[in-house]
């Protein structure tokens, strides 16, 4: 049975991000590309599943949506251990929201067949919607368990999968029925690094290009045209002024930073 993953694509760092108005989308050509680090614990763990005594888990497929040098990232997907991958490359598909992202990678699961398990990160660094696993599970109609930090364990005579969350009051110990999807956290587990001789094999494996014909959907509810939000305009927050450092007499430098903060309100005299 098939662990599938959902990965994406994004730049390093936000600053090497432009926003395209014309498109109203993120352009990250410029910029140096990576694993989203989130998706990355989520390939882990699907490759932990196959590993498991008694698993159901045959295989592991990543899936991604993208433009064609998305296939860099899930060559990396591949080399950790993952076994196939589908990419959804099309003109069609660009510009989507969290909602017409959904709808795609949905369609693509189904398209796949029979799974045990979806695994993708709780979010993209780029786009930080935190959308995609929950609508997925929800178009699906399966349970879904977001930031999960550690999977305690899986029966799967049982179709069970017991896990840790991380929640602002703490952690919880939750478990669902399979099959589910499951939104990684960071430092869910340690990602193992390819070895040189699985660098070859993943360069040398197929990655399927699905389009939305593929897929049976209609371009009008795909990309921006399907998208729910409709952006005008990203931009950075402005930089920060530069700090002032002082120097020469610890006592005086005290009584000043004092005066001032109470000059500015910031604290009562």
């Amino acid at each position: 049975m098939n662990a599938i993953v959902l990965v994406k694509q994004v730049a390093e760092t936000p600053n090497q991000v432009v926003w395209d108005p014309a498109t109203q989308t993120l352009n990250i050509d410029q910029a140096t590309k990576i694993l989203n680090p989130y998706d990355q614990f989520a390939v882990e763990e699907a490759i932990r599943m196959r590993e498991q005594p008694g698993t159901k888990v045959t295989k592991v497929t990543v899936l991604a949506m993208g433009p064609a040098r998305t296939q860099e990232t899930i060559r990396e997907c591949l080399a950790m251990g993952a076994d196939e991958a589908v990419l959804l490359d099309h003109p069609d598909f660009e510009g989507a929201d969290g909602r017409a992202t959904a709808r795609a990678l949905t369609a693509a699961i189904r398209k796949l067949g029979e799974f045990a398990v979806i695994l993708c990160g709780k979010r993209a660094i780029d786009g930080e919607m935190h959308q995609v696993g929950p609508r997925v599970a929800a178009m699906l109609g399966i349970p879904v368990l977001t930031l999960v930090t550690k999977v305690i364990a899986v029966d799967w005579g049982a179709g069970v999968l017991k896990a840790e969350r991380m929640l602002e009051q703490g952690r919880e110990i939750v478990e669902a029925k399979l099959p589910l999807v499951l939104t990684a956290e960071k430092d869910m587990n340690q990602p193992r690094y390819p070895s040189l001789l699985n660098i070859r094999k993943a360069s040398k494996k197929e990655i399927v290009n699905w389009t939305p014909a593929d897929l049976g959907l209609d371009p009008s509810q795909l990309g921006r045209r399907g998208a729910a939000v409709k952006v005008g305009e990203i931009a950075l927050p402005p930089p920060r002024p530069p700090g002032e450092v002082w120097s020469g007499d610890v006592e005086q430098a005290v009584n000043e930073l004092v005066e001032r903060l109470i000059a500015g309100k910031l604290i009562g005299t």
